[in-house]
């Protein structure tokens, strides 16, 4: 309440006091008696912008923006308070209300630096990154020594994907102010975005090094060990993290991240609700549990955590992928829902048209519909989606069909995985025609005998061996794109290729008199695939088929632990995974078979590519080269397709297969 009775002399006599403690730091006591101002007369100006300038200092920026906002209304041409109020308005997410606050400081003081370097970091906040640069600019232009605007122009020409320019301006601020911790954890962020993941980690060590509290940098640290995959090391740097700041919902999300990386899914999930605890609005964590529950096939709490992060924030790229990426596996692919799925992709090239990760979605959602020229087209995007995806660095052109190799040596290089090989070398046979001086094809050492048997002339190298020299190159999963494959043109002259003849004698040799028909089984893919979890199954799954009058045998050379008791108690399996060294002795046992069984991994592949009959069970979200809706391939005319009707049903697959084998002859 007003005492009536307070002169101005003594609230004058108050301030000086007040002022004095708050020069000597004891904030706390300053703003006691500031207060004690402000009760006697409520709109005293010099009581209301030093409290409300002390409530900056210790954070408390609600209050701090009601006391800055009574003092402007009594000295709206005081700039300082109008600074002041931008800083309280930038810490609230108030972003907007900021950037006016720095214009109206800048309009009233025009040489006053810090609005402009405030006014490039709000700026920044709204995705308005060039406008943030002219700022910092101009900060720098009235004070070239200003270290902390050219690292905070750094961050925005990163946002811009301009990496040299922000490491130049970074390195500006760090011969500025050679201890400056957060430049050099900056100078980190670039690198990572570079893939130079020990030279960021670099950058950490020397930040925390300056500032061994420097919390944020060991988080930075952890992200660039995970990308680099060293995750216990991460998960270290993320604690010490947390040991410096409990409350850090950044580190906890990005230990999520680790998590998420070794498929720890359920630690990882924990990580993210801590995250989203200590941030309700973190929309990172959001859109990465939906990830999660994504990879968990819990695909309604995935969308509902997904739409939540876009709620927060529309233009969240990771969050628009994933939510594409669910509809897809939600529901069955289908004209309405491909549309829901490509409106995710689209609005994320809307906001960044470089957005590698929505192009290659976008092409393996075309490809899924058959839309191959688009799809093989938009599948060159793959070369940028991550850090280990990189097209070899070769100083010879890259060659994708549009012009003559008469004459020329081309390097034909295998990717991704052994399946792929299998299915996409068949455009070897392609290549022939076009009058090549020679076609080198390089490829994993498991493949090279089988590849051996395509009957073309071909110069075989091994993954990791020298390469001979050649004039032009081209990815092997690159040549659909190349050879402009629609789904009429797929090139599917079966066999391509065969097993050895001597090898396939010495399989037949082993084998008894066949009194029923041979059936070779494969049930489980590699364990590193990215979609294991989906696309392989249990042995045990499998049990129906054998009570069939067949003679089965084991395809797989790999066998899990969890698969090994079941094996062992089948009889009527017959195990080969001793004797099975490459593929060239797989493709010999197969040809023994009468038919093939096999989840979608390369042994699918490599009984098509023989011609061999084979039926492949899919899960409900098929890979794209199984297409929609069919129970033949285009790119194996042996074979049956055999689609799950739900999420994760099984048993109707092998319902389906059993049904198929009582018929079979």
């Amino acid at each position: 309440m007003k005492n009536k009775g307070t002169t101005s002399a003594q609230l004058n006599e108050m301030l000086m006091k007040g002022y004095s403690v708050h020069q000597q730091g004891y904030l706390k006591e300053a703003q006691a008696i500031y207060q004690q101002i402000l009760n006697r007369q409520p709109m005293h100006f010099d009581a209301l912008q030093l409290a409300g300038a002390i409530a900056l200092e210790t954070k408390h920026y609600e209050q701090a923006l009601s006391l800055l906002s009574k003092a402007i209304k009594l000295q709206p041409n005081h700039g300082l308070i109008h600074y002041n109020l931008g800083i309280a308005f930038q810490e609230l997410n108030q972003f907007k209300s900021a950037i006016s606050s720095y214009d109206e400081a800048i309009r009233l003081n025009p040489d006053f630096a810090s609005s402009y370097s405030n006014r490039g970091d709000a700026l920044q906040a709204t995705n308005q990154f060039t406008a943030a640069i002219v700022s910092y600019d101009k900060a720098i232009d009235l004070n070239p020594d200003y270290f902390e605007a050219y690292s905070n122009r750094g961050n925005a020409l990163q946002s811009l994907k301009q990496y040299q320019e922000a490491m130049a301006s970074y390195e500006k601020a760090i011969s500025l102010n050679p201890h400056f911790a957060e430049a050099y954890s900056n100078r980190g962020n670039v690198l990572q975005e570079l893939s130079q993941f020990e030279a960021a980690v670099g950058c950490y060590d020397q930040a925390i090094r300056l500032n061994p509290h420097y919390f944020e940098a060991y988080s930075n640290r952890g992200n660039a060990l995970r990308k680099a995959k060293f995750y216990d090391v991460a998960i270290a740097s993320h604690e010490q993290a947390l040991k410096l700041n409990p409350h850090y919902a950044e580190a906890y999300c990005n230990r999520g991240n680790v998590y998420l990386a070794q498929r720890s899914l359920d630690q990882a999930i924990v990580d993210f609700n801590k995250a989203i605890n200590l941030k309700p609005q973190f929309f990172e964590a959001y859109s990465n549990r939906g990830r999660a529950y994504l990879e968990l096939s819990q695909y309604d709490k995935a969308m509902s955590d997904l739409d939540k992060a876009l709620s927060i924030n529309p233009h969240y790229i990771p969050a628009l992928m994933h939510r594409g990426n669910t509809i897809k596996e939600l529901k069955p692919v289908n004209t309405l829902s491909a549309k829901q799925a490509m409106a995710n992709y689209d609005q994320a090239i809307c906001i960044d048209d470089e957005c590698a990760d929505a192009y290659f979605n976008k092409s393996l959602l075309k490809l899924l519909l058959g839309e191959y020229e688009e799809g093989w087209a938009l599948y060159e995007w793959r070369w940028k989606v991550s850090e280990e995806n990189f097209l070899r660095d070769f100083k010879q052109p890259l060659w994708l069909g549009e012009s003559s190799i008469e004459d020329k040596t081309i390097l034909i290089h295998a990717e991704q995985g052994l399946g792929d090989s299998i299915q996409f070398c068949r455009y070897i046979a392609m290549i022939e025609p076009l009058a090549p001086k020679e076609i080198i094809l390089e490829a994993p050492k498991a493949l090279i005998s089988l590849l051996s048997t395509l009957k073309s002339r071909v110069t075989f190298i091994e993954q990791g061996n020298a390469i001979p020299s050649f004039d032009l190159h081209c990815p092997m999963i690159s040549l659909p794109h190349a050879f402009k494959t629609s789904g009429s043109t797929i090139p599917a002259k079966i066999p391509y290729l065969f097993a050895e003849e001597n090898k396939t004698k010495l399989w037949k040799n082993k084998f008894a008199n066949k009194t029923h028909p041979r059936i070779g089984i494969a049930w489980s893919g590699s364990t590193s695939h990215k979609n294991d979890h989906n696309r392989s199954l249990l042995l045990k799954q499998l049990s129906p088929l054998f009570d069939l009058p067949f003679e089965f045998h084991c395809l797989q050379n790999e066998i899990r632990p969890n698969d090994l008791e079941a094996l062992n108690a089948l009889e009527q399996l017959h195990q080969h995974q001793d004797e099975l060294i490459d593929f060239s002795d797989t493709a010999a046992l197969i040809e023994n078979m009468d038919l093939v069984i096999s989840v979608d991994t390369s042994l699918a592949h490599l009984a098509g590519s023989m011609g061999k009959k084979v039926f492949i069970l899919l899960a409900f979200a098929p890979d794209y080269r199984w297409m929609l809706d069919r129970s033949d391939s285009p790119w194996y005319p042996t074979a049956t397709l055999f689609r799950q009707p739900e999420i994760e049903d099984w048993d109707s697959v092998i319902e389906q297969v059993k049904l198929a084998l009582l018929v079979f002859k």
